[in-house]
């Protein structure tokens, strides 16, 4: 079974080509591996690989976000990894639970990054480029900024490699906010419905006269499907605690 992914290095992820070492690369292993595969890596460009995946020339894209207009191409299988986003400031912030309370604040976005803050008021955004924790902690340090709208596996993976202590000094650390960007929600993967690996039924849970969604899709994997049963085991190694065993060697 192939799984299809970009060319740079997106550690710890994976790292770039053509090592394929990273967290997809052991949990997706274990998953193909209970099914009786072997997981083969192609790496190319991501507008390549999305384009070999809509043919089947891949058979999954790690992780691809939702959207029924996708749905054409690829069927959406949960991963067992949650992502979310969440806000860094210095201890002195008031708790965010939302964006508009950064009214009179700067922000500080990456160049070029998604405008989070965009139609909210007065707020002054410092745009930086070649941003990355290092130079955001270090302005918030200093007060060039208040606030730094983050994904927080990417900030965990970063405190393991360098502690902040070895950044900041002893004397300062920043405050995480959990509750101001959406909260938790679930990473799917996309699987080709061009793969010969796919084979989907009618859904007879399908509501039609709901929207659809993820929870509430016409058509649903087939059992005798090898895409079922790697779906099957992905709910597996999650029930049994092994995808988050894996997710803390890379990122706690």
């Amino acid at each position: 079974m192939s799984m299809g992914y970009r060319l740079e290095d997106k550690s710890p992820f994976m790292a770039a080509s053509p090592d394929n070492r990273g967290f997809y690369f052991d949990l997706y292993s274990q998953a193909v591996k209970a099914i009786d595969c072997q997981l083969q890596v192609v790496r190319r460009t991501k507008k390549r690989i999305l384009a070999d995946l809509s043919t089947g020339k891949v058979d999954f894209y790690p992780a691809y976000n939702y959207s029924e207009k996708r749905l054409n191409a690829v069927y959406f299988i949960t991963t067992g990894i949650m992502k979310k986003n969440v806000g860094i400031s210095r201890e002195t912030l008031a708790d965010i639970s939302q964006l508009s309370q950064l009214k009179g604040r700067v922000v500080i976005l990456p160049l070029g990054s998604i405008n989070h803050y965009k139609d909210i008021e007065s707020i002054q955004i410092y745009e930086i480029p070649n941003m990355g924790f290092e130079k955001a902690i270090s302005l918030l340090k200093r007060e060039r900024g208040d606030f730094y709208y983050a994904n927080y596996s990417e900030f965990l993976y970063y405190l393991k490699q360098r502690p902040l202590n070895t950044v900041t000094g002893n004397d300062w650390a920043p405050k995480v906010h959990h509750d101001c960007c959406g909260g938790e929600k679930r990473v799917y993967l996309a699987f080709s419905r061009r793969s010969p690996h796919f084979k989907d039924k009618a859904n007879p849970d399908f509501k039609s006269e709901q929207a659809i969604s993820i929870a509430n899709l016409p058509r649903i994997l087939d059992p005798s499907s090898k895409a079922y049963q790697f779906e099957s085991a992905l709910i597996r190694l999650e029930a049994e605690g092994k995808t988050q065993k894996i997710y803390d060697q890379y990122f706690r």
